[in-house]
């Protein structure tokens, strides 16, 4: 039978190269439970071999000093058994590195146990005065379930595998049942013990193998739990790194724990950690009090939902944002953080001021236009009237008058026509000043002959009861200047018709005219009633007129027209006056060779 059994050993040693062929190695398709199982039992199966080996090694070695002491025989059926085991056990443990697969395990732990039970069956069955050694097969099934506790079906094969052939072997070499031989043999509780012992072996590793399962499962779904937190995490960093929106949390004590790029960057920022740096977000709002409204309406509320402010960038620039915010509390119900968003919101808010700045100048020249065309009704229907009644009269008693009368009417009728001409100019300055079409047309003029003109034209109306002079200082030479001469009319007709308007009888107007190379400035002085001092914040107001002007006619549009067409030509107007005493405007405008 050895060397049959020798043939075997060596079959199975051939055999080892086409075990990767068979199973390919790996855990492919495996659960993570039966991958460690694998694992697990090639490792304690190594080491179960390793014990075995130094076990039978040391017991030939024992047996070898006893042949040499007691100068017996050398070789003995035990000392073949044991030799055969070993060879069996290092077969096992050559084998054992190239097992990736259940199978393959499976058929060394086999060979394992069976190296160590049904071996000595062998020896017994040649040597037939050899007992059943009860004592090796508990020891071999305990240390089994001790050092290889997993696959309790496993054990409970190799163990009825071993115990039957015991059975049949005994009862075939005593012609007798295994009961019958072992009652004669009073060894009926090592059976007991046995069955026990086996019961005992298989059932721990079962419970081990169940405890095992239940903590992979826990395990698992930990690992599982703990997948998914990272990947909630993951996206919840990626929506807090790459949202458009700023995102923060914040401490009670008024300090950013944590902030997105965003938000740095609306606040001027280069990254995160410069903003979370400041102790005191206070400090980054114009008005102080809106965080303290702020946090107040977060404490009251648990939220507070489109707050606006204004802050302070780090550049100092002024912005508008929008704030939501909430409150975090622990179990207590106590305050421990605020989370929320922060939008900018500037070019909303400079595109809603130039709304309203829009309205209210549309509601302006609303108001402009109904007063524009109240006054025009009147101011136009008087020179009308009197133009019609003029002619009328001209027509039906030009052959009873004499000459002198109907050129009286007819120089009536051509100073009310310049009247007109004069109202329709100074609407025309209105119009071209608010619709922002104002193109200068710059000529050479000559300013002295300009006003010799303007005085003349004038002194043509006036009545014998004023007094208008006009005076220079300097070259009484005409330098050659390019300015607007339709808008330098404008305002020295306009200046000249208000002082001859307001000045008393016997009042003196006076125009002077004050050069050099790079400007000139002209002053128009009158003693008239002059301007109160809550009148002259609105003095070139459109159809704003002095409280002291009683029954006196007028538009209101005068002064407006002079300051436009003196803005137009990047002038300057100042005025000083006294209630009763009069007025002086100077007007300078800048020289253009």
């Amino acid at each position: 039978m050895i060397p049959n059994l020798f043939h075997c050993l060596r079959s199975l040693i051939q055999l080892k190269p086409l075990w990767g062929l068979v199973n390919p190695p790996g855990c492919e398709g495996l659960s993570h439970y039966q991958q460690w199982q694998q694992r697990f039992m090639k490792v304690r199966l190594q080491l179960a071999l390793w014990i075995a080996l130094g076990f039978i090694f040391s017991v030939i070695t024992l047996n070898g000093m006893r042949f040499w002491r007691l100068e017996e025989p050398l070789w003995d059926y035990q000392l073949g058994t044991q030799v055969a085991i070993a060879l069996s056990l290092l077969t096992s443990l050559h084998l054992l590195p190239s097992a990736s697969t259940n199978r393959h395990l499976s058929v060394l732990f086999l060979l394992f146990s069976w190296s160590l039970t049904l071996l000595p069956l062998v020896s017994n069955t040649v040597n037939p005065a050899s007992e059943i050694d009860f004592s090796g097969l508990i020891i071999t099934f305990f240390t089994q379930a001790t050092l290889i506790s997993v696959r309790w079906r496993l054990h409970l094969f190799a163990q009825g595998v071993t115990v039957g052939f015991y059975a049949l072997f005994y009862s075939m070499e005593h012609e007798a049942s295994f009961f019958s031989v072992l009652d004669a043999s009073l060894q009926v509780p090592m059976v007991l013990i046995l069955f026990w012992v086996c019961l005992i072996c298989d059932f721990s590793v079962y419970l081990y193998e169940r405890l095992q399962q239940s903590e992979f499962k826990g395990r698992r779904k930990l690992e599982m739990a703990y997948q998914d937190l990272e990947k909630a995490e993951r996206q919840y960093r990626s929506i807090f790194e790459n949202a458009i929106e700023g995102i923060f949390q914040s401490s009670p004590e008024g300090q950013y724990l944590s902030v997105n790029p965003s938000l740095a960057h609306i606040y001027g920022y280069e990254s995160p950690e410069e903003l979370t740096d400041l102790t005191d977000i206070s400090q980054m709002y114009v008005d102080p009090h809106r965080y303290q409204e702020f946090m107040r309406l977060v404490r009251e509320q648990g939220q507070a939902i489109g707050f606006e402010s204004q802050i302070y960038r780090r550049d100092r620039q002024i912005i508008w944002i929008c704030e939501n915010a909430r409150v975090i509390t622990n179990n207590r119900g106590e305050i421990i953080a605020y989370e929320g968003t922060v939008e900018d919101i500037t070019r909303r808010k400079n595109m809603e001021e130039d709304m309203r700045k829009n309205w209210e100048r549309e509601k302006e020249l609303n108001q402009l236009k109904s007063r524009f065309i109240a006054m025009a009704s009147h101011e136009f229907r008087t020179p009308l009237t009197r133009i019609l009644a003029s002619a009328e009269a001209l027509e039906h008693y030009q052959d009873q008058w004499d000459s002198s009368k109907r050129l009286k009417y007819l120089q009536r009728i051509q100073m009310t026509v310049n009247h007109l001409n004069f109202l329709l100019n100074n609407i025309l300055i209105m119009g071209r000043s608010e619709s922002d079409k104002n193109p200068i047309n710059s000529h050479k003029v000559d300013i002295y002959q300009l006003c010799q003109n303007l005085i003349e034209e004038t002194s043509s109306c006036l009545s014998p009861k004023h007094y208008l002079t006009f005076l220079t200082d300097g070259t009484p030479e005409p330098l050659e200047v390019y300015l607007d001469e339709s808008l330098l009319r404008q305002i020295l007709e306009n200046l000249l018709s208000n002082a001859i308007k307001y000045s008393p009888h016997g009042g003196e107007i006076t125009l002077r005219i004050e050069y050099n190379t790079d400007k000139v400035c002209f002053q128009i002085q009158d003693s008239g009633i002059g301007i109160p001092e809550e009148d002259r914040a609105y003095l070139f107001q459109s159809f704003h007129r002095g409280h002291n002007v009683g029954n006196l006619p007028g538009t209101g549009l005068g002064l407006a027209i002079v300051k436009k067409a003196v803005d137009l030509q990047q002038g300057q107007i100042t005025v000083e006056s006294s209630p009763e005493k009069g007025s002086l405007f100077s007007v300078t405008l800048p020289l253009y060779h």
